[in-house]
């Protein structure tokens, strides 16, 4: 039945429903007569057309091998943002396919694992350098006891780096996240919990202004400028358009690393030589092979860089900057 004859103003409603119109904006190729009857009639009643052009056809004609999308999805406008449209799997000996129509909330935590990071502006370094130092000289700098000389840094570590997740609401946001949910769980299209979403966002929205103004102020370019050229990189929009065009193709990389698993001189023992020639240099050399020095060690740290990620002992390069003496020995 045409639903002209509904009263659309006072509740939240959902309309789904062959039309048998055709328009370029669900699909089709071309649009019909009937197209103009249906966009009027959602005008008027205050609907909006839930629609992704990614979506998979509802109806796959099996006469003309195509796909079509007669079976449309309205939804009040106050809701709409609520509504999601999916399309499910085929019906057997059907050429339709069943729309799944959800209601959830417009707010919703991303489902991710908690990565419990470092924070390296709040760590204790003085304690830290002194903690390694108490009991570095009880581990003997042999690669036998790097286990315990990594054990030694992580319960350092743990003991003057807070750690732990960067929460992302206030206290009051989230009690009012709290305050929706419990609300959308009772009625999703009462006019309560609509307000409650639209106080959230506003509340999420004045909140990250207000960090953003806090991080431009607290920007000085006097000593360093590295924070203001990565607070200036997020600022910007532009999007790099630039794609890189790989200069060869699978099969020549493939090529490649067969010709390097192939050894160039085909002698026998080749490689047993080498290494027979390679030891003999090691055992007989005593200027090219010195122990390393701590004034070298020094040179080597000032050329280390912060932010990198660690190996797989988990030791960053900001631990070992603020090694001490004993320490870097």
């Amino acid at each position: 039945m045409w639903p002209q004859s509904h009263d659309f103003n006072n509740k939240a409603y959902l309309v789904v429903g062959d039309f048998s119109s055709q328009n370029t904006i669900w699909g089709y190729s071309q649009t019909n007569d009937d197209r103009d009857a249906v966009e009027l009639w959602a005008l008027s009643k205050d609907l909006a057309l839930l629609h992704d052009a990614k979506d998979e056809p509802s109806f796959h004609s099996a006469r003309w091998q195509r796909g079509y999308n007669p079976d449309l999805v309205f939804a009040s406008s106050r809701i709409a943002r609520n509504i999601e449209k999916s399309i499910s799997n085929p019906i057997p000996r059907s050429q339709h396919l069943p729309i799944v129509i959800e209601a959830r909330p417009v707010l919703r935590p991303t489902e991710s694992k908690p990565m419990n990071r470092f924070n390296y502006w709040k760590a204790n370094w003085n304690q830290f350098t002194v903690d390694i130092e108490a009991e570095i000289s009880n581990i003997r700098p042999h690669s036998e006891d790097y286990k315990n000389f990594r054990d030694h840094i992580w319960k350092a570590t743990n003991k003057n780096i807070p750690r732990g997740c960067r929460g992302c609401l206030s206290d009051q946001s989230k009690a009012t996240y709290q305050e929706y949910i419990q609300s959308f769980n009772d009625d999703p299209f009462a006019l309560s919990t609509i307000e409650l979403c639209e106080t959230l966002l506003s509340s999420i929205s004045e909140e990250r202004k207000g960090r953003w103004q806090e991080v431009i102020t607290s920007v000085d370019m006097t000593h360093n400028s590295k924070r203001a050229w990565q607070t200036l990189k997020k600022l910007n929009t532009e999007k790099n358009n630039k794609t890189r065009i790989a200069a060869v193709t699978p099969n020549e990389v493939a090529h490649q690393l067969l010709l390097n698993g192939k050894p160039y001189n085909k002698e026998r023992r080749y490689v047993d030589k080498m290494k027979e020639v390679m030891n003999q240099v090691m055992d007989t050399s005593d200027e090219l092979f010195l122990p390393i020095t701590i004034k070298e060690v020094d040179e080597a740290l000032k050329t280390i860089k912060s932010g990198k990620a660690p190996g797989l002992d988990g030791v960053s390069t900001e631990m070992i900057l603020h090694f001490g003496p004993n320490s870097r020995k």
